[in-house]
């Protein structure tokens, strides 16, 4: 288990010049992370999920503040100017084996193509490269420009297209 998680807090400035704290998931943010959830667009849902699909409840919720950090690692952001929203975006990695880690993120509408998930994802993948993490992949909906864009921005290279899903992959 990993000790100090605070090493990993990061502040990043967005295009918009807003500033935001990339930190590591807690357990009590189960509320915060929930309200974040319930306000994304069914696109924004289905670009995430690959379906529409019902409300989180605060149970499942709690499940995705409660983790192990050494088989995932789960990054939230959260704007340091006052908002409506505590949280703003979620990025994790799931390890599959000791060296390779499945990537997935949702940032919420009204802070989205501000740069904020291409810094959350550069942190993750930089954060998996310390804890020995080698291979990524991220499963991204055909017809998502907008994360095919991140993926490629960050060195992902196109592995498989299937049934209007495709796979990137980067290997550090």
């Amino acid at each position: 288990m990993i000790e100090n998680l605070e090493q990993y807090d990061k502040i990043v400035m967005l295009k918009d010049g807003s500033r935001v704290l990339i930190r590591p998931v807690r357990a009590n943010d189960a509320e915060d992370l929930l309200k974040m959830f319930t306000t994304l667009s069914p696109e924004t849902v289905y670009n995430r999920f690959f379906k529409l699909r019902r409300p989180f409840t605060i149970e499942e919720v709690e499940k995705m503040t409660s983790i192990n950090f050494d088989e995932e690692f789960a990054l939230v952001a959260t704007p340091l100017q006052e908002t409506e929203l505590k949280i703003i975006g979620d990025a994790r990695y799931y390890v599959e084996d000791k060296t390779g880690a499945e990537i997935a993120i949702v940032v919420q509408d009204k802070w989205q193509l501000k740069g904020l998930g291409t810094a959350m994802l550069q942190h993750l993948i930089n954060i998996g490269r310390e804890k020995g993490i080698r291979e990524y992949y991220i499963y991204v909906l055909s017809d998502n420009a907008v994360m095919i864009h991140v993926a490629k921005k960050l060195g992902f290279k196109l592995k498989s297209q299937s049934y209007g899903i495709s796979r990137f992959d980067l290997i550090l």
